[in-house]
């Protein structure tokens, strides 16, 4: 558990990081967005550590995996990074968590 924490905290970071980095307006936004997820993921996962309630997380729901990042190549972000770029960034680090 504590892994899956440490994971969060850092892909918090290294949203932040690349938000002080891009130039288009809309990229900014999402990073933004996708840190305070992060923070949220982070928050839950300490709170089920502290509680002891594992079962708080996932569900019961079946969600079909269409496979669709496998196929997807993402660039690191740069200065020039647009929203598309970030979000391709996003779903590869997603797949990889």
């Amino acid at each position: 558990m504590t892994f899956a924490i440490r994971r969060e905290h850092d892909a918090r970071e290294l949203y932040l990081m690349f938000q002080d980095r891009v130039k288009d307006a809309g990229a900014k936004t999402l990073l933004e967005d996708l840190a305070k997820q992060e923070l949220g993921h982070k928050n839950l996962l300490e709170n089920v550590l502290k509680g002891g309630m594992i079962e708080r997380i996932g569900g019961e729901k079946k969600v079909a995996d269409l496979h669709v990042s496998d196929y997807i190549i993402a660039e690191d972000i740069d200065s020039d990074s647009s929203l598309q770029d970030v979000m391709l960034f996003a779903i590869k680090k997603e797949q990889e968590a």
